[in-house]
């Protein structure tokens, strides 16, 4: 389990061990990421065509989120802070083109790199790094992959229903890994 810059980390080992030892399994049976994507480069790196379109969204996202979660931000406004700046968070509830997820074409995408193990992505509609947090999600194998918007911004979601609903993910993704 990880959050945002742990996300970052896990989905890199992962993309880089399927494209460097394609075929051995990964040393853990579930995935469970948290407001977090994978880097660009790390795409670039394994060969996945990475569009101008993806790195600008990137850099606006990140921009949006370095502002939005600095402690000026978190004094002045508190959980109000997560706005849509710049219109730079998506309607994540509109279906995504796989051809198209904000410049990122998973349909070429080589099967054997993607996510090998039950995944769980965690994230928030109103997270300016909602669009990675998306990205990440299409890394994952569609059959094993559970996605669930929190309805909050950067941060690890805390209310009760909300709790409840990733407990009932987290049990899906054991009995998935234990099916596999």
């Amino acid at each position: 389990m990880c959050f945002s810059q742990g996300c970052s980390l896990i989905a890199s080992f992962c993309l880089y061990h399927q494209a460097e030892t394609p075929g051995q399994p990964l040393p853990f049976k579930v995935a469970v990421f948290i407001c977090g994507g994978v880097p660009l480069q790390v795409l670039e790196d394994v060969g996945i065509d990475v569009s101008d379109e993806a790195w600008e969204m990137n850099e606006k996202s990140s921009i949006a989120l370095a502002q939005q979660a600095s402690s000026d931000a978190i004094l002045k406004s508190g959980l109000n802070r997560w706005v849509n700046a710049d219109g730079v968070i998506p309607n994540a509830h509109v279906p995504l083109d796989p051809t198209n997820v904000f410049g990122l074409d998973f349909t070429n995408m080589p099967k054997h790199l993607r996510i090998p193990v039950p995944t769980v992505h965690v994230y928030g509609n109103k997270d300016p790094r909602c669009p990675a947090s998306l990205q990440l999600a299409q890394l994952s194998d569609p059959t094993w992959r559970k996605t669930y918007d929190h309805g909050g911004g950067h941060d690890v979601p805390r209310k009760t229903d909300v709790s409840k609903s990733i407990a009932q993910l987290l049990e899906w993704s054991a009995l998935a890994a234990s099916v596999r």
